[in-house]
């Protein structure tokens, strides 16, 4: 499961990259900015504290600019491998879950976050 969490983290940030390279210099380095900064947010902030902050600068649930742009990867990233999905809402979801949904949630951004700076900066393995 880390593998593949750690494969979508990369691919997530390469293809906002590619998709924004040449349309908007600034929102792309707000982006990348956000991606590196991302597993230290989440380790100071915890992952409720983190998303609050990405869902407020994002527009809620309507995923604009930057800040939206990676809440709406991260949001992907804790969905994986979940059985029952939760609710669309990336904030409902996490209030809403078990104690232990949102351990597990927690590990799943956490793998992905620590993949995201090796996805701006260009170095990685794959």
């Amino acid at each position: 499961m880390s593998e593949q969490i750690a494969q979508q983290a990369y691919s997530g940030v390469k293809r906002f990259t590619k998709d924004f390279g040449d349309t908007d210099k600034r929102l792309q380095g707000r982006y990348l900015t956000l991606a590196r900064k991302l597993p230290a947010m989440l380790q100071v902030n915890g992952l409720g504290q983190t998303v609050a902050f990405l869902y407020s600068k994002g527009k809620g649930g309507q995923f604009i600019g930057a800040e939206g742009q990676l809440l709406r990867l991260l949001d992907e990233l804790t969905r994986l491998g979940d059985v029952v999905p939760g609710p669309v809402d990336p904030m409902q979801r996490i209030v809403n879950m078990t104690p232990t949904g949102y351990r597990v949630a927690t590990q799943r951004a956490m793998v992905g976050a620590i993949w995201m700076p090796a996805a701006t900066s260009g170095n990685c393995c794959s």
